[in-house]
């Protein structure tokens, strides 16, 4: 990585370059400092406005990441807040509260293992019930 810095002083102009662990020092006589020098300065000068741009916007991307994830952890406490004041439970509703993938729903469902109501192909589940069902799966184990 690459950064620089240009210091003046009353009679010299000063560019320094650290890359990586090496560290450059330029020094120029204001009187001495021609187009061929001013460009070289100039160009140095870009290369670290680039690098701090790339740096600025690798932090940038990070805290868009972290934010979306912030986001996505706030809507998912939010949708079980509202899961646990509900009375009947879906399909989606039963495998994110209680964790069970929806294809074991099924199978349980089928084995009449867990209590369920259909209304037409819509599976909906009683809290109560299903709450009941663990509690007593819980004490027998």
């Amino acid at each position: 990585m690459l950064f620089g810095a240009v210091a003046c002083e009353s009679s010299r102009i000063y560019v320094i370059l650290l890359y990586h662990s090496s560290i450059m020092l330029v020094s120029f006589k204001y009187h001495t400092l021609n187009t061929f020098k001013l460009l070289i300065i100039s160009a140095l000068l870009f290369v670290c406005l680039e690098c701090l741009a790339d740096i600025c916007s690798k932090f940038q991307l990070k805290a868009n990441v972290m934010e979306e994830k912030v986001r996505k952890e706030i809507e998912a406490l939010k949708s079980l807040t509202l899961l646990a004041a509900k009375i009947t439970l879906t399909l989606e509703d039963v495998s994110l509260l209680y964790g069970f993938s929806k294809s074991t729903i099924y199978k349980l469902t089928s084995a009449k293992a867990i209590p369920h109501y259909r209304r037409g192909k819509v599976l909906f589940f009683d809290k109560a019930e299903l709450d009941h069902e663990q509690r007593n799966a819980e004490l027998t184990q």
